[in-house]
C-alpha cells in the first residue's frame, strides 16, 4: 500500500477511486515530480510506479512533454489553471488537457498541480468531418448559382407549396 500524508484511508479510497474510472489525471508537486497517476495515464505516457518521484521533464510520452511542464510551471507560479487542447505527437489523438493548481493541506498554499486529460479524439474528428463536408456543400452550391446564372434555359426552385424559391434571369423575363 502507499502511504501518503493525508492518512492511509482518504488516500487508499483515492487510489480504488482512480482505478474504476479512466479518466488520465496525474498529480504533480511543488518541483513537477510525479506523485501520483491513475492507471488510465497508461494511455498517453506508459508511466510505471518506479516514475513516481521523477521530475516531468525526465519522464516521456505521447505528448508533447515539454508544453506540458511549461503549462504545469505556469499553473505553479501564477495559480491560474489553464485548459487546451494537445495533439499526440504522431497525430493520432486529441485531449482537452486541464491543468490546475492544487493544495493537499486544506489551505489556499498550492503544494503542486492536477493534470487531468480527457480523450475528445471523436470529437475532433466529427467537427473536421462536417468543416469538410460544409466545405463540399459550398462548392456545390456556388457551382449551382453559377448555373442558374449562365443558364440561356429559365430555371426556378420551387418549394412543395410552390412558391419560387430561386430563380434566374431568363425565368424572371417570363414570369
Amino acid at each position: 500500500m502507499i502511504m501518503h500524508p493525508e492518512g492511509e484511508e482518504p488516500f487508499s479510497r483515492r487510489v480504488a477511486y482512480s482505478h474504476s474510472t479512466n479518466v488520465i489525471t496525474l498529480f504533480l508537486n511543488e518541483e513537477l515530480s510525479l506523485t501520483f497517476f491513475t492507471p488510465a495515464c497508461q494511455d498517453v505516457f506508459g508511466f510505471v510506479p518506479a516514475d513516481l518521484g521523477r521530475k516531468i521533464d525526465q519522464l516521456s510520452g505521447d505528448i508533447d512533454m515539454e508544453l506540458l511542464r511549461t503549462r504545469c510551471g505556469h499553473v505553479l507560479d501564477s495559480g491560474a489553471p489553464i485548459e487546451e487542447e494537445v495533439e499526440t505527437l504522431d497525430g493520432s489523438r486529441r485531449y482537452i488537457l486541464k491543468v490546475e493548481a492544487f493544495s493537499g493541506r486544506g489551505d489556499s498554499t498550492s503544494n503542486g498541480v492536477v493534470c487531468s486529460m480527457s480523450d475528445i479524439t471523436v470529437q475532433s474528428r466529427a467537427i473536421t468531418d462536417a468543416n469538410t463536408e460544409r466545405r463540399v456543400s459550398l462548392r456545390s452550391l456556388a457551382e449551382i448559382e453559377q448555373l442558374y446564372f449562365v443558364s440561356p434555359q429559365a430555371m426556378a426552385l420551387l418549394s412543395p407549396d410552390t412558391t419560387y424559391l430561386r430563380i434566374n434571369r431568363q425565368m424572371a423575363e417570363i414570369n
